[in-house]
């Protein structure tokens, strides 16, 4: 009897060293806002534009833009990694309002069907 194996193939373009800066980069996002002191207001003239405001008062804040195709930060890490935690807290922040948005939409009518706003 003959068995097959699976060969996993891991990607090259990372090394360890900066496949572990990343994962820091992400554990830290993880809780920016709620334990890390920072907060983030949206631009008011694009909701995907965001200032977020260090703990620190003396610091400016960092321009964090999650839009697809012009995602950047000012701060210093995504510079060099081109990721921060800013941006993935960011990211997280708003697909918590839009799972907040379609849960009080299910909840306003007592349903909430995804075919109807597809386009």
């Amino acid at each position: 009897m003959q068995t097959s194996q699976t060969t996993t193939t891991r990607p090259t373009s990372v090394d360890l060293a900066t496949a572990r800066i990343l994962a820091n980069i992400a554990e830290r996002a993880q809780t920016l806002f709620s334990t890390g002191g920072y907060r983030a207001q949206a631009f008011y003239t694009n909701p995907a534009v965001f200032f977020v405001f260090p703990p620190q008062i003396e610091k400016l804040p960092y321009v964090v833009d999650t839009r697809e195709g012009k995602r950047h930060c000012n701060c210093p890490a995504f510079a060099q990694h081109k990721e921060c935690k800013h941006i993935l807290a960011c990211d997280a922040m708003i697909e918590d309002d839009r799972r907040a948005d379609e849960a009080a939409e299910w909840h306003k009518f007592g349903r909430y069907d995804h075919e109807d706003n597809a386009e």
